[in-house]
């Protein structure tokens, strides 16, 4: 009998009982056995209630309920993480399931619309968000590791465009909002990519992470004649960015030894080097942008009236 198993989770109907054999028959007080068993005294008399009123002394089980989704919609969200780019390029199936059950339908249709009424050419779109790595390159479980050393981590804050990176900027540590407003103006301004509206890269794409909303820093890309526009919260389905960052994690993974005399950062450069001058259209087409626009239901792998879309409402 786990009496000890009461003091830090549910009591066992044993323990229960046991509980109510020394109330009614060694006669002891609900007090001493509170503190006996390290319950509240309103939780001792609860039991005795219950057991005066014959009632089943086990834990009542509630009954699992899905309000929010029904059985069609939690089929197509396991469904969508298992076929995903993400899934295949090392991104865990439980952490997109997560992130794809917090998909809010109206942000889907707001950002649909969004690109609906800003007409834009693939050429026109610029992809950017910030990747981290260091030097603990994950794989197969090892049974021995010898001594390692840890690196600092190094992040980079990139911008893509469909026919290859467009330029990226290296930190040691992460990016605050000083440093990535910094980096962006820089980019905006210096790199010779960006154009002002409808010309090249003029519409960029991003997500709401709060460093990248600053009121100051939306003003500026608007006054250059750039329009940003947010992601809906917790779509990395829609942003290619994601993909390219999982490709250039497996080549970490593949060709990057631990623990290694070469630089992490020289090493990462040289592997994004190969990603400049190449064509993401196939990239771009997975996550439901293409010459004919953006079709949201591309990159949930569903028809848009399935997933409660009005295709006309999206188009206009």
């Amino acid at each position: 009998m786990n009496i000890l198993g009461a003091v830090s989770g549910h009591a066992e109907p044993q323990v229960k009982a046991y509980c109510m054999y020394m109330h009614f028959y060694l006669g002891l007080s609900k007090a001493k056995l509170a503190v006996l068993f390290r319950k509240a005294p309103s939780c001792i008399a609860d039991w005795i209630a219950a057991y005066k009123r014959g009632n089943d002394m086990s834990r009542k089980v509630k009954e699992v309920t899905h309000r929010k989704f029904g059985i069609e919609r939690r089929k197509w969200l396991v469904d969508l993480t298992s076929v995903s780019s993400f899934a295949s390029l090392g991104s865990h199936g439980k952490v997109l399931e997560r992130r794809a059950i917090q998909i809010n339908q109206e942000d889907v249709i707001q950002f649909a619309n969004d690109l609906a009424v800003t007409p834009f050419l693939l050429e026109s779109l610029v992809f950017l968000d910030e990747v981290s790595f260091d030097n603990r390159v994950r794989g197969e479980k090892l049974y021995f590791r010898g001594e390692f050393t840890r690196k600092p981590r190094v992040s980079l804050l990139c911008w893509i465009g469909v026919n290859g990176l467009l330029e990226a900027s290296m930190t040691e540590g992460t990016f605050d909002c000083t440093k990535f407003a910094c980096y962006y103006k820089e980019f905006c301004t210096s790199s010779g990519h960006v154009y002002q509206y409808p010309g090249p890269h003029s519409v960029h794409i991003l997500d709401g992470a709060k460093i990248h909303c600053s009121a100051e820093l939306i003003c500026f890309l608007r006054d250059l004649g750039i329009i940003p526009i947010f992601l809906p919260t917790y779509s990395p389905f829609f942003n290619p960015i994601e993909i390219v960052f999982g490709l250039v994690k497996k080549l970490l993974q593949c060709q990057y030894v631990e623990n290694s005399k070469r630089d992490l950062a020289e090493f990462i450069l040289d592997v994004l080097q190969m990603y400049t001058n190449r064509s993401f259209h196939k990239i771009f087409a997975s996550c439901g942008y293409s010459v004919s626009g953006f079709n949201p239901g591309v990159a949930f792998n569903v028809p848009l009236a399935e997933f409660g879309f009005d295709p006309q409402e999206t188009s206009q």
